[in-house]
C-alpha cells in the first residue's frame, strides 16, 4: 500500500475528514488532499506527527512506498547537513 492509500485509511478509519486532520497538523485541507491524492508528499516534520497522531511506525506509514521514502531521505540529509552556514564573528 503506498502512503496515500496509508493516509486515507487512517484518517477515515478515525472518521476524521480531511479537515479534522489538516488542523490536527496545522496545515491547509489541500495540503491533506494532495497527500491523499499523491499529488504532493509531507515533510518529514509532519510524516512524524502523522505516525503519533495515527499511533503506527514510520515505517507502516512509509512501507512499500519508494518515492516518499526518497524524499525523506532527502529531507533527513537537510536537517542535518544544511546548506547554509552562519558565520560567527568573536570580538
Amino acid at each position: 500500500m503506498i502512503f496515500s492509500e496509508r493516509l486515507k485509511e487512517e484518517r477515515e478509519k478515525r472518521n476524521w475528514s480531511q479537515n479534522d486532520l489538516a488542523e490536527k497538523l496545522h496545515v491547509s485541507r489541500q495540503s491533506v488532499s494532495k497527500w491523499e491524492t499523491g499529488k504532493n508528499y509531507p515533510s518529514i516534520e509532519i510524516i512524524i506527527h502523522l505516525s503519533d497522531l495515527f499511533g503506527i511506525t514510520i515505517d507502516e506509514l512509509l512501507r512499500s512506498d519508494e518515492e516518499l521514502t526518497q524524499k525523506v531521505i532527502e529531507d533527513s540529509k537537510q536537517l542535518a547537513y544544511p546548506k547554509w552556514k552562519v558565520p560567527v564573528v568573536l570580538v
